[in-house]
């Protein structure tokens, strides 16, 4: 029930791509970072080719490519206690992933699995990549994990994005014509072929008006911490990638020749936005945080799963040092979620409660109609 593979390398990727410009990135020392919590999204906006390295295995096995469908967005909560305290929440597709990452435990909570899964990773530092999502998401991570990359030139932050005035005006315009759209769709007499043309168009006003309200969101971050904006080429960032494991050959015609421009806070070099650009110039990646509080006091005890006391746990082992060690992961879950369905009895199956002898169960009197 987890999310993906070829999501999560999305999404890896998307956190990778700010690490490599991160450490070229900030030449004035940085404050210490004790602590972080971070609110914010990915967006995968057109059809973006994410190469898979060789052997790879998962829902997308035997195919060299994965595809992220148009305005495909994941909603994320992330935060980092020193030293090695990762905390990760998202939501993909409304289905909801708490992450909780120290030393080599994983704990990883889903509602809709019903049960807390804590992974012992053995030999983690023989892996050729990190298993934890929440310790590859962690803008700490992506700020420490690559070196030498160096950047095409900085540009000017106030014309990286549009202004304020222009965003507010931008996000009036969009949501009348929103607005119109609905009206018109809900007019009676309208044909079928009418109606899905209108709310097409109603559902694309609705993704920019989403953008515009981001992008006048992390202009308030942006106030509380000053970035430096930084430009790459896509060809030596992909370099880079491949060369740890995180994206194949066969993503290389679609995206080295394009750009990707990175948002660094100046004090403590966090990447809090990046834009990813195909070989046609179009952003088809994004990552933007909304929200942002560093060195706030937050405490290891403040970064947990959010599981019931009464939620079962299930205990698994993996060793990094093997190969199909992910597989074998994601063997020991399904089995589990297998077994916990074959020895729940449905709701409607469930006889009532046990009542205590000597007590008399009261009738419910319906009203009349």
């Amino acid at each position: 029930m987890k999310a993906s593979h070829s999501l999560c390398r999305a999404l890896a990727l998307s956190a990778l791509l700010c690490a490599v410009g991160t450490r070229g990135a900030v030449s004035q020392e940085e404050k210490p970072l004790r602590d972080y919590w971070a609110r914010g999204e990915i967006v995968l906006k057109g059809d973006v080719v994410l190469g898979l390295p060789d052997g790879d295995a998962g829902p997308v096995q035997n195919t060299p490519r994965a595809r992220a469908e148009t305005g495909f967005v994941v909603q994320m909560l992330q935060g980092y206690v020193a030293p090695d305290r990762y905390g990760l929440l998202w939501n993909v597709m409304g289905s909801e992933q708490t992450l909780i990452f120290q030393g080599d435990v994983e704990y990883d909570w889903m509602p809709a699995r019903g049960f807390l899964v804590r992974t012992h990773f053995r030999n983690i530092r023989k892996a050729k990549e990190h298993p934890s999502q929440a310790y590859k998401q962690s803008l700490h991570t992506m700020r420490m994990v690559m070196k030498g990359v160096k950047s095409i030139g900085d540009v000017d932050p106030a014309q990286a994005l549009r202004k304020p005035a222009v965003l507010e005006a931008e996000r009036t315009r969009i949501k009348k014509l929103r607005d119109e759209l609905v009206a018109r769709a809900k007019q009676e007499g309208v044909s079928k072929e009418v109606y899905d043309r209108i709310t097409l168009e109603a559902s694309q006003a609705g993704e920019l008006l989403a953008e515009v309200v981001t992008d006048l969101k992390f202009l308030e971050l942006q106030r509380a911490y000053p970035c430096v904006v930084r430009e790459y080429d896509n060809t030596v960032v992909l370099q880079a990638l491949n060369r740890i494991g995180q994206v194949g050959p066969s993503a290389y015609p679609a995206l080295a020749k394009g750009k990707t421009r990175i948002w660094f806070t100046r004090d403590y070099g966090l990447p809090v936005r990046f834009e990813l650009r195909d070989s046609r110039q179009k952003t088809i990646l994004r990552s933007v945080f909304t929200q942002l509080k560093v060195n706030s006091g937050l405490t290891p005890d403040q970064l947990s799963s959010g599981a019931p006391k009464q939620a079962r746990m299930l205990t698994i082992s993996v060793n990094l040092s093997k190969s199909n060690w992910e597989r074998d992961l994601n063997g020991q879950i399904a089995k589990a979620s297998r077994d916990l369905l074959k020895y729940t009895v449905p709701v409607s199956r469930r006889k009532p409660p046990i009542q205590l002898r000597g007590t008399k169960r009261k009738k419910i009197k319906r009203p009349q109609k």
